[in-house]
This record gives C-alpha cells, structure tokens and sequence, in this order.
C-alpha cells in the first residue's frame, strides 16, 4: 500500500490545482501540498504521480503551499476547499490509510517487545526454557494480528524473520543442551554399569549376599536421583532389576 496520493482538483477559488497527500503512520497525519496550475506542469506532474508517489525524491516549486491533518475516521482526508474529480480514490486511501497506521503502531510495539527478547537471547549462555516460552507467546500474539488482518504484510514479514533468527538461536543452545546431558548421561550408565557388573560378580561367587542386597538399594537410591537419558535409564533399570531378582 502506497502511502502517497497526486490528483488533480481545484481550490477555494476554483482554480485548478495539483494535490499531493502524504501519510505520516508515527503521528497519524496527512501532509496536504497543493500546486497551482502553472507551476504543476507536464514534467512536474508526472515526476510527482510516476517518482514522489513511489518515494522518490521530487524538488517542489516554491510557490506551493502545505497544511496538516489529522488521520481520522469521520473527517474527509482533503479539507472542505479542496475539490477532486475522484472522490473515491481519497476515500479508498483514507481506508487503506487507517490500516497502515494500526499496522504501523502494533508493529513498533511488537518490534519493542521482540527488542527485549532478543536482548534476552543474546546474553544467554545455555538454553532457557522461560525465554523459549516468552518467544513462543509473543510469535502467538503476532500470528493472532496476521490473522485478523491487522499487520500489513511487510511488518508481518519483518516480524517473522526477526523472531525465527531468535528461534534459531535457542535451538543451537538447547542442542547443545541436550548434547551436554547426553555426555553426563553417558557418563552415569558406564558408571552404574560398572558398579552393577561388580555386584553380579559377588552374587554369581555367593559373598555375603545380605550385604549386596544393601548395597543394591543404595545403588538404587542414586539411580532415582541422577540424570539420564531415556535409553540409558531404561537400560541401568533393567539390569538394576535382574541383580535385584538375582540376589
């Protein structure tokens, strides 16, 4: 959506005039430049419809004036002097208009928002599953706005890359995670194992089955409190088990 518009109309006087509306989407106004006709020729105006609507820089003749509005629903974009052939092009524009302002508005407070996660983010060392939240809820919050049809596609856009590089980011951090608890897990099965392979050797010798009995529910005890995968917990339950039903 453009956020500039050139027609021709005419002034108090009913001379013919060159106008050329300009939205400001941070204040919610509309600057209103008119041209007299002699100042707005041939060259001019099509520089103004084919460059400056396309936001351009376009030299304005000096003698030109300019007023600001206020962007509201009720009131005309044009002020009461200021007559155009097609009516319907300012009140398609005044529409349109509305929907960049709200887009604009929800997209810097979003943008805002997305600025302290990634500050977030940035100082994280490991993955943190309270950030990995709060990214997921804001991302919802946007979806719901996409889906209304309130963020114009370019702040959707923007939005979306932005938030996904943060995802990203927590997703190196979690593997990373996971690859360290993988490790430590690794770790605590050889050490189980090892403990367990020991007391099965007394067990098949027959020494002092009483006291590897204790020595078992110890070794159990350590187990509920430590840290494994679900693989290799499964696999120091199942022998933890048979040492117990062999005892």
């Amino acid at each position: 959506m453009k956020k500039k518009l050139v027609l021709w109309g005419t002034n108090a006087k009913d001379e013919r005039t060159l106008i050329a509306l300009q939205l400001h989407p941070k204040t919610n106004k509309v600057s209103i430049y008119t041209f007299p006709e002699d100042e707005a020729t041939e060259a001019f105006t099509n520089r103004m419809m084919n460059e400056w609507r396309n936001d351009q820089e376009v030299p304005f003749p000096e003698n030109h004036s300019v007023e600001e509005r206020e962007l509201t629903i009720s009131d005309s974009l044009l002020p009461e002097y200021l007559k155009v052939e097609r009516g319907d092009v300012v009140q398609r524009a005044q529409t349109e208009w509305h929907f960049i302002v709200l887009s604009s508005k929800l997209f810097e407070a979003y943008e805002s928002e997305l600025n302290e996660l990634r500050t977030k983010v940035e100082e994280l060392q490991t993955f943190d599953s309270g950030t990995w939240d709060s990214l997921k809820g804001f991302w919802s919050k946007v979806q719901s706005q996409v889906k209304e049809r309130n963020l114009f596609r370019d702040h959707a856009n923007d939005l979306r890359e932005n938030t996904n590089k943060l995802f990203a980011r927590l997703k190196e951090l979690r593997s990373a995670l996971d690859e360290e608890f993988k490790n430590l897990s690794e770790t605590h099965y050889k050490t189980f194992m090892g403990s367990l392979e020991e007391l099965e050797t007394k067990v098949s010798k027959g020494l002092n089955l009483s006291g590897i009995f204790d020595d078992l529910k110890k070794l159990q005890k350590e187990f509920r409190d430590t840290k494994f995968t679900k693989e290799h917990r499964s696999k120091v339950w199942e022998r933890l088990d048979g040492a117990f039903k062999k005892v």
